[in-house]
């Protein structure tokens, strides 16, 4: 186990890395990795953690940058991982759906909805469980709107057919 020290050094580097700027620099003279550093986030919030949370597990960033970072990671994560266009199609084609268009979330932009004609989802690179799908019911013809997760789990039924059955 390499032991870690909590000094000025490390601090310093934390806050290039994370772009930040330390708020009280009298407060710092006596550092350990419980020690609570008060400092600016990039986005020009302040915020306090203790210097082990901020190394270790989330860096020096406020609540809003936080949340941030934790979706496009999750985003990442979730595109690289799990590509369910293929999953897609097997439904599509097993179950015979009717898609209309998929609406993609995207993190930093914003949603993109393409359009589909006649099932034919080739020129979509990824899909990820929180993409919307629109397409029609299978027992009452109505048009739906709901998340691959919940298409997975459901089926291709409109909320007054899953209310239903």
């Amino acid at each position: 186990m390499i032991k870690m020290r909590f000094n000025k050094d490390l601090l310093n580097f934390c806050l290039r890395r994370d772009k930040a700027k330390l708020n009280d620099k009298s407060k710092v003279d006596i550092l350990n990795r419980e020690s609570k550093i008060n400092f600016t986030c990039k986005c020009g919030e302040e915020g306090e953690k203790k210097f082990r949370t901020a190394m270790l597990f989330g860096g020096f960033f406020c609540v809003n940058c936080t949340n941030f970072n934790r979706i496009k990671k999750i985003h990442v994560t979730n595109t690289q991982k799990n590509n369910n266009k293929k999953f897609l199609e097997e439904l599509i084609n097993k179950q015979n759906i009717k898609i209309y268009s998929i609406i993609l979330n995207k993190v930093i932009k914003k949603e993109e909805e393409i359009k589909i004609e006649n099932n034919n989802i080739k020129d979509i690179k990824k899909i990820i469980k929180s993409d919307i799908i629109k397409g029609q019911c299978k027992e009452c013809q109505s048009e739906f709107e709901k998340s691959l997760k919940y298409l997975i789990k459901n089926g291709p039924l409109c909320y007054k057919c899953c209310k239903t059955n």
